[in-house]
């Protein structure tokens, strides 16, 4: 397994070999016992799975507010995702900067994937501290997301920003076609 920070601090982004055989392949999608080298205090409160069946899906730019903060795990199962990651900590030296990875589903070759994404890291989880807002757009059919994540969901204590808050200025691969009211309609965060 190779990890890698961003400079984003506390993102952190893994990448587990597969093995192949003749029955096919066999990818470790979570450790954390690996984990626990870049973080000794995260820990599983739940865990959860986003089906998305259309390409160009966008779900974000989500985090939740004290004292209901969380740390995310989040990895592609299948197809692939431009998952971006917005540091909202105020403190922090990269207060309202992003930063993107490619995450892609172990049967996925980041070769073939547009001249956009060249320059894009690629990984199989990317870890997501507190204070952190998350977000993916789905590359392909049939994308599915699996999250670790540290807290318990607390309905009053959810926020997000929005995708293309002019704050931000993400760079998105192309303009999502599917994406929930709520997330199109969050305030400018400035």
């Amino acid at each position: 397994m190779t990890i890698s920070s961003t400079f984003i601090p506390g993102v952190f982004l893994l990448s587990h070999p597969s093995h192949q055989d003749i029955r096919g392949t066999f990818t470790r999608l979570f450790c954390l016992e690996t984990i626990a080298t870049i973080d000794p205090d995260f820990t599983i409160s739940q865990t959860s799975v986003s089906h998305n069946p259309r390409k160009a899906t966008l779900r974000g730019m989500h985090y939740q507010k004290k004292p209901f903060e969380e740390k995310k795990a989040v990895s592609c199962v299948y197809g692939a995702a431009y998952d971006v990651v917005i540091d909202l900590r105020p403190h922090s030296p990269t207060f309202q900067q992003w930063t993107a990875v490619l995450l892609l589903s172990p049967e996925e070759e980041p070769h073939t994937m547009e001249p956009f994404f060249h320059a894009i890291p690629v990984a199989s989880l990317i870890l997501i501290p507190e204070g952190c807002a998350h977000g993916f757009l789905t590359l392909q059919e049939k994308t599915v997301m699996l999250y670790h994540i540290s807290t318990p969901y607390h309905p009053k204590s959810a926020a997000g920003v929005r995708w293309n808050d002019p704050t931000f200025k993400i760079a998105w691969p192309e303009t999502p076609r599917i994406i929930s009211e709520k997330d199109a309609s969050y305030k400018d965060f400035l």
